[in-house]
């Protein structure tokens, strides 16, 4: 008798292989360091940094991921949650982007720091929803990495919180260098015959 194959698990196992190459560490590194660029200067410098952390993981699941592991189409569970996932994204979105535009349309936000701290709250929110619903364990630590330094920026102010974004974004891009070389180490490209 041939031994059941357990769908759901190999579908698992190659779910969690797609998270073991680091450029989700890399890509939300670059934000940080965004971030704290941007304290510094506002100028184009701070915001290439930010296109060049969506590059290297778009380009980098193309050329590094795929090649290694294939192109798989995943279960309409997985892309159930995949599409509820970018619904609450966007919600959070626009919510973030209505609470930074009411004070430049004159709307008095005045009542201590209760509009950077929600803001630090919503983005802590979305990256745990966004590990829940991926299933992508290390992504609870870096909601609270995230959060925590928007957090610190708005209690102890703009200085603090640089510390706070360059500490944190030098922790997953080294974390994310860490994984991309344990991932090429573990998986070659398949030979073609």
């Amino acid at each position: 008798m041939a031994p059941t194959v357990d769908l759901e698990h190999v579908e698992q196992q190659v779910w969690t292989a797609y998270f073991a190459d680091g450029l989700w560490e890399i890509f939300l590194a670059t934000l940080m360091l965004t971030t704290f660029l941007r304290t510094y200067t506002n100028s184009l410098w701070a915001y290439l940094l930010m296109a060049g952390g969506i590059l290297a993981m778009v380009i980098g699941k193309k050329r590094i991921t795929e090649p290694r592991l294939g192109r798989v189409k995943f279960g309409p569970h997985r892309e159930a949650r995949r599409s509820t996932l970018m619904v609450i994204i966007l919600v959070v979105v626009v919510a973030s982007a209505v609470l930074l535009v009411l004070p430049q349309m004159g709307v008095d936000m005045r009542m201590g720091n209760w509009v950077g701290i929600a803001l630090a709250g919503m983005v802590t929110a979305v990256f745990l929803v966004t590990a829940y619903l991926l299933n992508f364990r290390r992504m609870y630590g870096y909601a609270g990495l995230i959060g925590g330094a928007i957090f610190i920026t708005e209690v102890w102010g703009e200085a603090a919180g640089m510390w706070a974004h360059l500490i944190g974004g030098l922790l997953l891009l080294a974390a994310g260098l860490f994984l991309l070389v344990q991932f090429l180490r573990r998986y070659d490209i398949p030979e073609m015959n």
